[in-house]
């Protein structure tokens, strides 16, 4: 029993750790509506995000990826807009200045969910383990 818990407390933290998940989302104040899995594809409609405000970014493909919260204020609005989503990780999304608009904050990070409003435990995979270690800590105790 001991061992079956175990490998399924494995099973869940490596099904975690396939692939980055980030929210990707653009609205005023902020969002966390949609969860994307990171690809080249997310990747790319994320930087069209960003490119419709900083045109000048230099966009460098990888195979990596990192989540990413950018939050301006267009002059137009005077009203914050996050922006979130994906994007490669060689790609510095905060560089260069926005146009028509002021960068309010920017952020990058490479967990699962960490662009959130605020910053999301993200940690079911490491209580899951904590979990069965309890259990087989109490069962060592036990015998």
């Amino acid at each position: 029993m001991k061992y079956l818990l175990l490998s399924i407390a494995s099973l869940c933290i490596l099904s975690t750790a396939t692939g980055l998940t980030c929210y990707s989302c653009t609205a005023e104040n902020d969002c966390n509506e949609n969860v994307v899995e990171c690809t080249a594809l997310s990747a790319t409609a994320g930087l069209a995000q960003i490119l419709a405000h900083k045109p000048s970014l230099q966009v460098i493909p990888s195979t990596g990826f990192k989540c990413y919260k950018l939050v301006v204020e267009p002059a137009a609005t005077k009203t914050e807009l996050a922006i979130k989503g994906c994007t490669y990780e060689s790609t510095d999304v905060c560089a260069g200045t926005p146009i028509l608009a002021e960068q309010k904050s920017c952020n990058t990070c490479s967990e699962n969910e960490c662009n959130g409003t605020s910053r999301q435990l993200g940690m079911g995979g490491l209580g899951l383990l904590l979990v069965a270690v309890m259990t087989l800590w109490g069962g060592y105790y036990k015998e």
